[in-house]
């Protein structure tokens, strides 16, 4: 099996492995590193250190458990991505003339991921302004942790024009899934190219590209031969993260105990938002561990969303972050105000 020389990681887990002479391979992390330590360049925008961290939820397996804690930490970003994680007894003194973030004793955790919301979801009227409430909300979800966010957004055209624009002007990282209800070929190929991802609630009635990432949902829902699963709602068969919404736990309609498990706001009304810490908080008093519901609001989003990094912080990922302003990694779950920084790309938010 190929391994990478330095870190040993295997190439699958890997985003991608360089093999060079002699059996020697390098992976992405330590390639990354590698380029940042050969840099003797002034530190730009998106370096710093975190420092004091009492408690690091990495969500790196790699660690130990499925959270991958380290204990009285410290985390080095360099152009906005993570460059070292560890124990800060043992971090390495390149990394002490970084802009210094002092934790104090408090809990760092991945930002947050809202992996359904509704602020897009109905049809609008241009003169209500949509693109600058959606933008509002957004900032006031990143006030409160949430570092990433997918819009759900129905196959309205004016619909789909504000999610570009949001997407475009966003302070935190944002997708869009295409909610189909009643397919429509005529529009496919537009909304395709504005979309991240298509919900489907039946069986499409219009071909997807191979590897088109899909949301199923329904019991209906079948994906298209190629498509690429990223969760499923109420749908039986394997593939994706099971995403449950905060209404649905609430109403008592479905039991949180599906592994792996998404946990999501599903919706648009300001007083859910700022986004996942409501549906987080009810699964914890339904019987969920606090610490598995911080999983799903975090990685659980990130891979209910597609995406490779969000919601998990190791060497090469995103540099995106909340400073807890607790020692436990959970008090955001059941307090959306216990933030003491956040850090989105390297960049501390003001």
């Amino acid at each position: 099996m190929a391994r990478c020389s330095f870190c040993e990681r295997p190439a699958e887990e890997s985003r991608y492995l360089v093999a060079g002479p002699r059996g020697v391979a390098i992976c992405q992390d330590c390639a990354q590193v590698a380029v940042e330590i050969a840099d003797a360049a002034q530190p730009p925008p998106g370096d710093l250190v975190l420092t004091g961290i009492g408690t690091l939820v990495t969500n790196d397996p790699r660690r130990g458990g499925r959270l991958g804690i380290v204990e009285d930490a410290a985390l080095a970003v360099r152009r906005g991505r993570i460059t070292w994680v560890g124990p800060e007894s043992h971090l390495p003194d390149r990394y002490r003339q970084l802009e210094e973030i002092p934790c104090g004793g408090r809990a760092v955790i991945p930002g947050l991921v809202d992996a359904s919301n509704r602020l897009l979801a109905v049809p609008i009227d241009p003169a209500d302004d949509p693109v600058g409430l959606t933008l509002d909300r957004l900032e006031r979800g990143l006030a409160r942790g949430v570092t990433a966010v997918d819009l759900r957004v129905a196959g309205d055209p004016l619909l789909l024009a504000a999610a570009r624009q949001v997407v475009d002007r966003s302070p935190v990282r944002v997708s869009v899934t295409w909610v189909v209800d009643q397919p429509d070929s005529a529009l496919a190929e537009a909304a395709l190219a504005a979309v991240s991802a298509v919900e489907l609630r039946g069986p499409a009635g219009f071909d997807l590209p191979d590897l088109t990432p899909v949301r199923l949902r329904g019991p209906d829902a079948s994906p298209p031969r190629g498509s690429r699963v990223l969760s499923r709602e109420g749908c039986p068969g394997e593939g994706g993260v099971e995403l449950v919404e905060a209404a649905w736990l609430i109403e008592g309609s479905v039991d949180p105990a599906a592994d792996p498990l998404a946990l999501a706001s599903g919706s648009g009304d300001p007083i859910q938002m700022p986004g996942p810490h409501l549906a987080a908080a009810v699964a914890v008093l339904r019987g969920m561990d606090p610490l598995r519901a911080l999983w799903a609001v975090t990685r659980g989003g990130g891979m209910a969303v597609g995406d490779r990094e969000a919601g998990r912080l190791r060497p090469g990922d995103r540099a995106d972050l909340v400073v807890v302003d607790s020692p436990d990694p959970t008090a955001l779950l059941f307090d959306p105000d216990r933030v003491f920084s956040v850090v989105v790309d390297g960049g501390l938010v003001p």
